[in-house]
């Protein structure tokens, strides 16, 4: 215990090392998988969405613009996790976490380029809260 200069006593850090061992240990190993397993990842870029506030998940596309959209995306990803760059940020989200968020976004569509798309906006605050 120590003490502070308003005269109440403050315990020290108790280190759980065995606790802290085990859950670094985890997020080792599951970072191995990923990084190893051919398909565990799928990798996105989006320095735009630092303007939005919000991140673009594709769910289909119209390749070659004849208004056919496709599943796309998330629809059919067959990775365990998308990990998205923002300006130099990664972000590794689970699949399944996205799909469970989805039906709480806001719908959204991209004209531009080649390959029109359309999916919807998850707020990045989502992501920095943990919601």
């Amino acid at each position: 215990m120590v003490g502070n200069a308003g005269g109440t006593r403050l315990k020290t850090a108790q280190p759980d090392f065995d606790i802290d061992l085990k859950h670094g240990k985890a997020a080792e190993d599951l970072l191995a998988h990923l990084l190893f397993t051919p398909g565990a990842l799928e990798v996105k870029r989006q320095d735009r969405a630092a303007e939005f506030g919000t991140l673009f998940i594709e769910t289909a596309c119209d390749k070659g613009k004849r208004g056919d959209y496709q599943p796309s995306g998330l629809s059919v990803t067959r990775a365990e996790y998308w990990v998205i760059f923002v300006k130099g940020l990664a972000f590794w989200i689970p699949v399944v976490w996205l799909r469970n968020k989805q039906p709480s976004c806001r719908l959204a569509e991209c004209r531009d380029g080649n390959c029109p798309t359309k999916g919807w906006r998850l707020p990045l605050l989502w992501l920095i809260r943990g919601q």
